[in-house]
């Protein structure tokens, strides 16, 4: 497989000569299964995937469900005749590895600072996709959080947050550079019912690295510890105490709020 996949590329490196040199694309690119997997890999599931035009989706509401590289996704049409006050796309729940919540991960730096921060709206996501390309496709992070003048901010769709030695539980403020999550105020109702000391203030990236945990939340993630920033190991590299703490308590706070609402 190794052996073929180079030899692919080989071929491949040769289409990219001026045209009097170039050659076509090597047969094998259509039919190798090797091939279509890392492609599945590394492009279908790490980029934006156009599901076709948008003559197929003539009637306001149409939609059709399909597979774009081995995942289930909706299409359906984005323009309305109609007036419409919101527009609600439906996407599968991505399902993180266990080992994420019991081992942590890995997140790299990127420089970027989302314009109108506190709007969620896809184009206040570029960022995202720009870190995507730049720092978690060649495998090296889990996630990508951004800094801007030497501070962190937030990451590409979560909420982070870092607890020095002192127990101080430490978050960027909500100053128009970052969103102002449900999720992220949720957690921090947590905090504060616990008592647990907290601020909300500028992080900056070396005070970030020195301190003992850190963990990122999000809606679609609930809390996953972080155990290296940028290759700089958090604390002892493990998932820490407080992070473990405040894993339970928001799984339990969550669940009450579940079980209010059906009781409605």
């Amino acid at each position: 497989m190794v052996a073929q996949l180079k030899s692919l590329r080989e071929q491949l490196a040769s289409c990219q000569l001026p045209a009097e040199q170039a050659f076509s694309i090597p047969p094998d690119c259509y039919t190798s299964e090797e091939l279509l997997q890392e492609e599945l890999e590394k492009v279908f599931q790490h980029n934006w995937i156009g599901l076709g035009r948008a003559d197929r989706f003539a009637v306001y509401g149409d939609y059709e469900t399909m597979n774009i590289g081995g995942k289930p996704v909706i299409g359906s049409d984005l323009y309305s005749n109609s007036p419409m006050d919101i527009l609600v796309l439906v996407n599968p729940i991505r399902i993180y590895p266990a080992e994420f919540y019991s081992k942590g991960i890995t997140v790299g730096l990127f420089e970027f600072q989302r314009h109108y921060a506190e709007i969620k709206a896809p184009f206040t996501y570029i960022g995202g996709l720009l870190a995507q390309n730049a720092i978690i496709k060649n495998g090296d992070y889990d996630e990508v959080l951004y800094v801007s003048n030497g501070n962190v901010l937030e990451g590409t769709t979560f909420s982070f947050f870092a607890i020095n030695h002192n127990g101080v539980v430490l978050t960027a403020p909500t100053d128009g550079n970052i969103l102002r999550s449900v999720t992220r105020s949720a957690l921090l109702n947590v905090i504060k019912k616990e008592e647990m000391k907290f601020e909300e203030r500028d992080l900056p990236i070396d005070e970030m690295h020195s301190c003992k945990e850190a963990f990122i939340v999000s809606s679609t993630r609930d809390i996953i510890p972080v155990v290296s920033v940028d290759n700089h190991t958090i604390g002892d590299g493990l998932v820490g105490e407080s992070t473990k703490k405040l894993m339970e308590l928001y799984q339990k706070e969550i669940l009450e709020l579940v079980s209010n609402r059906n009781n409605v």
